[in-house]
């Protein structure tokens, strides 16, 4: 189920997988992954979006391959806690409960 981790962090040879085919990638992405259904327009105006411009496809794909260096900058941070409570908001359907685990540290 997280095939796409590896394939989104590719260089290059997924953009030009994808492009001209984003309602059939990110739509299966939306209907086998999204956490919460969501309304085929929210999908459409994304997917659109993403479509019409090659640099909005190209950092869509950015995002996962900048994790190397999320991984780094997290164990950098763990170094230095910060002093502060803080305070975590999510809406109802939102994934908040979740994400406590991970951000009582």
């Amino acid at each position: 189920m997280l095939w796409h981790f590896a394939f989104n962090r590719k260089r290059g040879l997924n953009e030009q997988l994808v492009r001209g085919r984003e309602h059939l990638y990110y739509g299966d992405q939306f209907r086998t992954k999204a956490a919460r259904p969501l309304p085929e327009s929210a999908v459409g105006f994304y997917v659109e979006t993403l479509a019409r411009d090659p640099e909005a496809l190209r950092a869509s794909f950015e995002f996962y391959r900048a994790t190397d260096d999320n991984i780094a900058q997290n164990e950098r941070r763990k170094q230095h806690p910060l002093p502060l409570p803080v305070l975590g908001v999510a809406g109802a359907r939102g994934q908040g409960e979740r994400l406590v685990p991970f951000l009582r540290p």
